[in-house]
This record gives C-alpha cells, sequence and structure tokens, in this order.
C-alpha cells in the first residue's frame, strides 16, 4: 500500500471511528507503551540472535513445573508486532484477529512448555541460532524456505486463517461474474486480483502447502476446504473478553432493535464478503442495514446507495468506544454473507455482545442455525426470507438467543478454546 493511500485510509479510519477524547488519549497512551515494548524486545533480540525486527525467547506463561532443562523451543512466523499490543490498557486494545491470534499460539506453545521465538511472516532470510523442535509459517511462500533451512527432524507447520485459496478463488469469480453480468460492469477488486495471480502460479502455490509437515487452520470446521492435503487439524477461532460493557437485553431493548442489522466487513472485500447481496437484500424493505467496512465505489454506484435510506455507511467502528457500544445497542442481528472464509472475527466480535448471528454456511459459526440463522445459498431471496424471520421472533426468542450469542463466545469461541485446540494439534505433530 502506497504512502498516500495509508494517509487517506488513516484519515478515513480516524473519521469513521468518531473518538471521544478520552478514547484518544487512551489510544495515545497505548502508543507510547507499543514503542517501550518494541525497544525492550529489539533490543534484547538484538543481543540473542544479532537481529532487531523478532521477538526473542518469549516464555511468559511456560509453567513453572516444566523444568529449564525439559523445555523446547518454537519458531513462530507471523506477526511480532502483536507482542509489542500484548499489555495495551483500558478499553481500546485489539482484535483477537490479527494481534490476538499470534499471541494466543505463542501462549499455548508457552503451556505445552515451548520458548518461542516470533519473526516477521515474510522473513525469509531469518537464520536460526536455535535449534527448534517445531516451525509455525503463516505464510505459505516460507514454508519451503524454512523446510531446507531448519533440520530435517523439525516439523514444519501451516498456519492459514482463510479458506484454501481455491475454495475462496471460485466463489470469488462466481459472485464477480455474477455481479458483472447484472450490472454491466467489469468491476475486479484488489483482493480478486490476487487472488487471481496467486492462480497464475497454483501448482507452485499447492507444492508449498504440500511441503509442509502439518496445517493448523482457523475455522473450516464446516466446508473443510482443505480437505485434500494431509494432516489437516482445524481450530476454533477466539474473541477476547470485554468487561466493561454489556448490552442491554431487556425486552424493550431487543423489541427496539429488531429490525437493525450490523454488518463487520473490516475491509473491502466486499464481493467476497457479501456485502453486494446485502445492498440488494436490504432495499425497499423496513429492516436497517449498518454497513461498518469501506465500500467499493463500483458498489456504491450499482446500488445508488445514497438514496437508500435504511442503508447506512458508519465506517470502521473502533471495539470498545462509546460510538461502537452505542451501534451494537441498537442493533440485534449481526449478518454476513461471505463466500468463503476461516471465520469472520467481526461476527464473534458482536456474538459476545449478544447480537444474534444470521451468517452464511462459509462462516463456519458451528451452531449459527441453533442460535440464529445459517444461510445455505445465500442468494437474495434466501437472506430476505431471514430477515422477516427473525425481525418477526417475539421477545422471549430475541432474548433467549442473544444470551445463546454470548455463552457461545464464552465458551466454544473463547481464547482457552482456541489455545486448547492448538495444542491438540501440536501434540500430535511434534514426536515424543
Amino acid at each position: 500500500m502506497g504512502i498516500i493511500k495509508k494517509i487517506k485510509r488513516g484519515w478515513w479510519l480516524y473519521k469513521s471511528a468518531g473518538l471521544t477524547f478520552a478514547e484518544i488519549l487512551n489510544l495515545a497512551v497505548n502508543k507510547g507503551v507499543y514503542f517501550f515494548t518494541w525497544l525492550f524486545y529489539s533490543c534484547r533480540s538484538f543481543l540473542e540472535q544479532g537481529k532487531w525486527d523478532l521477538i526473542s525467547g518469549y516464555a511468559r506463561y511456560i509453567p513453572a513445573s516444566i523444568p529449564k532443562q525439559r523445555r523446547k523451543r518454537a519458531l513462530l512466523a507471523y506477526l511480532p508486532e502483536a507482542f509489542y499490543k500484548e499489555r495495551y490498557i483500558g478499553r481500546i486494545k485489539y482484535y483477537f484477529s490479527n494481534n490476538g491470534c499470534p499471541l494466543a499460539i505463542a501462549r499455548a506453545l508457552n503451556e505445552l512448555g515451548y520458548i518461542v521465538d516470533v519473526i516477521g511472516n515474510d522473513d525469509a532470510s531469518f537464520m536460526p541460532r536455535h535449534v527448534y523442535d517445531v516451525a509455525i509459517i503463516h505464510n505459505v511462500n516460507l514454508i519451503p524456505v524454512y523446510r531446507n533451512i531448519l533440520p530435517a527432524r523439525t516439523p514444519v507447520v501451516y498456519f492459514e486463517v482463510v479458506a484454501y485459496w481455491r475454495r475462496v478463488l471460485e466463489k470469488m469469480r462466481r459472485r464477480f461474474d455474477e455481479f458483472n453480468r447484472n450490472h454491466d460492469s467489469k468491476a475486479v477488486s484488489e483482493d480478486f486480483a490476487g487472488y487471481q495471480k496467486i492462480e497464475s502460479n497454483g501448482a507452485v502455490y499447492d507444492k508449498n502447502i504440500a511441503s509442509a509437515d502439518a496445517i493448523i487452520v482457523l475455522g473450516d470446521q464446516l466446508t473443510r476446504s482443505f480437505s485434500g492435503f494431509k494432516n489437516v487439524f482445524l481450530t476454533t477461532s477466539a474473541c477476547l473478553p470485554d468487561k466493561t460493557f454489556k448490552k442491554d437485553l431487556s425486552e424493550r431493548n431487543l423489541l427496539a432493535g429488531k429490525k437493525n442489522f450490523v454488518f463487520f466487513g473490516g475491509s473491502s472485500h466486499n464481493i467476497r464478503k457479501g456485502l453486494h447481496l446485502l445492498f440488494e437484500a436490504f432495499t425497499n424493505t423496513p429492516y436497517h442495514l449498518y454497513v461498518c467496512s469501506s465500500v467499493n465505489d463500483f458498489l456504491l454506484k450499482a446500488y445508488n446507495i445514497e438514496k437508500q435510506p435504511n442503508i447506512h455507511l458508519v465506517g470502521y467502528q473502533k471495539q470498545g468506544s462509546k460510538k461502537f457500544y452505542n451501534l451494537i445497542s441498537s442493533c440485534d442481528f449481526v449478518i454476513h454473507t461471505s463466500g468463503a472464509e476461516g471465520i469472520p472475527g467481526g461476527v464473534l466480535d458482536t456474538m459476545k455482545y449478544g447480537l444474534i448471528p444470521v451468517v452464511s454456511r462459509e462462516c463456519n459459526i458451528i451452531n449459527a442455525a441453533k442460535i440464529g440463522r445459517q444461510l445455505e445459498t445465500c442468494s437474495v431471496e434466501e437472506i430476505k426470507q431471514n430477515l422477516d424471520f427473525v425481525s418477526g421472533r417475539p421477545a422471549k426468542w430475541l432474548i433467549e438467543h442473544a444470551q445463546m450469542s454470548i455463552v457461545e463466545t464464552e465458551t466454544t469461541y473463547s481464547s482457552e478454546s482456541f489455545r486448547g485446540d492448538f495444542k491438540k494439534a501440536v501434540a500430535k505433530i511434534v514426536p515424543e
């Protein structure tokens, strides 16, 4: 991403978030925490391994019962910057998606007795100064690199958070073809172009995946998109608890919000995540859609969104902010019609407050059909039918299912559950 584009996106994020002075101060304090934590880790890693940009010897959660001579060592190639945010304070922190995930992996490895070294997921120049008992690699292109660098006895594990690339591309191509045909368009998004580039080198990409000793996938429980590969292990995703806010789940509040749906898409992968389908389904209905995402210009034009009174482009919402809490307090449902996912973090991060999921099967929310509604085809007609169904439920149903959402995130999608799945996978992958 170019510098001008970064500045524009940063300004859009700032304007959309609508933070209060106290929340901006919270962010500023955490920027200071980030800097001093980065400085500590960088100095230590330079002294120990001669490199600034890694986390060396992370051992915060190793049980005292495991003596030093029995401790093993793991290499994790996945977002060292997440560890600079670990000690953030206040409400404005970070999500499990991206930052919380590598922290949870490192903690799980610690709990198994591994000291963890963390490098960037694009670091192809790292030269090990330790013998590693396992390597967890997030970037598929680095798998053969570290397979060659590390001893043959060291299992190299590919960790993925999205569905298998061919499944993603298949869904995106089908949706873009349909959209362009219906709107006499030639639209192509950046993420679609990226997957087309992968396809041009698909045989090499698949060979890299297959060269891993095992694959650990975040989500994929319902779609099983990696079933064509060996030694595939699935983990749940997670969301981080918020002990500072509880949504009002009274009959009065839920009845007031039963026509309101929120979409958290994060980035502009609008077609893959099915935002165009939602635009079409919500048009000329009594239901309100609140879109927390950037939106492709070609979608705004195709659906004339400025003239749709019930579709609200609220932009980026910072979790933990007053504006975020006000939004989720006014909505009963989170809706996500993705065509290919691991598990969308934005869905879990709203379910934990009691929003009821209306999601596609590809979202891999295991109990979505029980808690809310699971969309099988994501046709506009099916979406409309489910909007009518959930909005027509009585207060008792809304209260019960909102509470079920909260319980699901505290059990199935807790950090503890994710670490449990991850530890079981590593225990099976790494020989005793």
